[in-house]
């Protein structure tokens, strides 16, 4: 078996980078997955961090370095589950 830590799975894809890597890893109260990648011969870091993580909702931020570059949040989203279902009736 693996570490209790480490969690493996389908490959995520980013709009940014192509295929993100398929193993997350649990950083404290956080699961992290880290890619680099290169594009148009240049380098990058990606790093995807789910936190704040609870039955009803989580937090995803997304960061971006360019090599040499310092590693920036470009993006984060606040998710929650919602109460109610969405209707299948067609609105007039």
């Amino acid at each position: 078996m693996g570490s209790p830590h480490v969690f493996t799975g389908k490959p995520h894809l980013s709009h940014h980078l192509g295929a993100m890597s398929d193993v997350a890893r649990r950083e404290s109260d956080q699961f992290v997955l880290r890619d680099e990648s290169e594009r148009m011969g240049r380098r990058f870091s990606f790093k995807k961090v789910f936190s704040d993580i609870t039955p009803t909702s989580f937090t995803q931020t997304l960061h971006l370095r360019e090599s040499g570059g310092e590693l920036k949040a470009f993006l984060t989203i606040r998710a929650t589950r919602s109460t109610k279902r969405a209707s299948s009736r067609s609105r007039p």
